[in-house]
């Protein structure tokens, strides 16, 4: 009787990206934060998003990964799915919880058998270990739990336009000098805790974004001038305020 290939040997498609480009695509941005063109934000309602400009992290990684270039729809699957995994990470606050998320319950992916199961099992740990190691931090941490107690308005975005020339209605006068109006978004502070960011993740991604409210400011370069001022003092006095605090622990 012929013997039949070992079971571990036969070859899988499994859903999800490669081990390959997902452990690419954590230092890839890893590499981009530490140069400052990335930044990895955590938000209330919104959970994990990577603050780059994707062209540069597709080409970041295709020089990581051999073969064709990626597409702009690789590329942003691939960061959507990192993002998937650190927010149940950071929900959990287990690399072993997330293990479980991933491979049982209604999360598991419907197209694994249970004869692929285990060489699935091993491709989710292997991304949640890059996870961990990467992009989960204390600080992260510490972040998570601040905003689970939150009494004030959480920041989740800012997105901007560039408005060319306005009318007054009031005085019928033009406005006719470039200037900015800025949209703050926000989570209301009544919410109760933390969404849960496994629920971001329900088909369709229905609750992503939900319950975000905003205000709009006017800017010109004087008022942009004002606000990196005022936020640049407040951040050296938060960064000594933590150097002060990590000096009484030590």
């Amino acid at each position: 009787m012929t013997a039949t290939p070992d079971e571990s040997e036969r070859k899988v498609n499994l859903p999800g990206t490669s081990t390959e480009r997902f452990e690419a695509a954590v230092r890839a941005l890893i590499e981009l934060r530490d140069n400052g063109r990335c930044l990895i934000f955590l938000g209330r309602r919104r959970g994990p998003r990577f603050v780059v400009d994707l062209a540069l992290v597709r080409d970041t990684l295709t020089d990581k990964l051999s073969g064709p270039a990626l597409t702009a729809n690789e590329a942003e699957e691939i960061l959507d799915e990192v993002s998937r995994y650190l927010a149940v990470l950071i929900q959990t606050g287990s690399a072993q919880q997330t293990v479980r998320f991933f491979t049982s319950g209604p999360f598991r992916s419907k197209e694994v058998g249970e004869a692929d199961m285990e060489q699935f099992r091993q491709q989710v740990e292997a991304k949640v270990a890059v996870v961990q190691e990467e992009m989960y931090t204390e600080t992260i941490a510490a972040r998570w739990q601040r905003l689970g107690s939150m009494t004030a308005f959480a920041l989740e975005d800012v997105d901007f336009e560039v408005v060319g020339e306005r009318v007054a209605a009031s005085e019928n006068k033009s406005v006719t000098e470039p200037f900015l109006r800025v949209k703050i978004r926000h989570a209301k502070e009544t919410e109760q805790g933390s969404l849960p960011m496994m629920l971001l993740f329900l088909e369709g991604e229905l609750l992503r974004g939900s319950g975000l409210d905003s205000f709009e400011l006017e800017c010109d370069e004087s008022d942009i001038d004002l606000l990196m001022l005022r936020l640049a003092a407040a951040k050296k006095h938060l960064s000594a305020a933590r150097e002060s605090r990590a000096d009484v622990k030590n």
